[in-house]
């Protein structure tokens, strides 16, 4: 079904879909509590995952240290790449709000 302005076309009928802007208005503000909380508490762990203390002085302790590491900086990284992607996403829903309001305020000054 394609969709323009509040109304879709299915098979040759015109529908209209009721969105309410606001819902999605306020399911950015969700999405962006979600996104500001994820970042703060990978923030918090960062430190001690990158460094982690060597629990000995041996070679296979120094080793696991790297490991752990490494693994730290691939999460960080995922992390970071899925915080950047849910502030997209709030983005996309934000605009998404706006443009339905635009385009309910647009048929009603039609109808007034």
């Amino acid at each position: 079904m394609a969709r323009c302005g509040g109304l879709g076309l299915q098979r040759g009928l015109l529908v209209i879909t009721h969105v309410i802007p606001e819902a999605l208005l306020a399911g950015v503000v969700d999405v962006v509590s979600n996104a500001a909380t994820t970042a703060s508490v990978v923030a918090g762990t960062a430190p001690g995952t990158i460094a982690p203390p060597v629990a000995g002085t041996d070679e296979a302790s120094a080793l696991a240290s790297l490991n752990t590491s490494v693994h730290a900086a691939e999460f960080l990284t995922t992390a970071a790449h899925g915080t950047f992607t849910l502030g997209h996403y709030a983005g996309a829903l934000g605009n998404s709000g706006v443009a339905y309001e635009v385009v309910d305020d647009a048929n009603a000054a039609m109808l007034i």
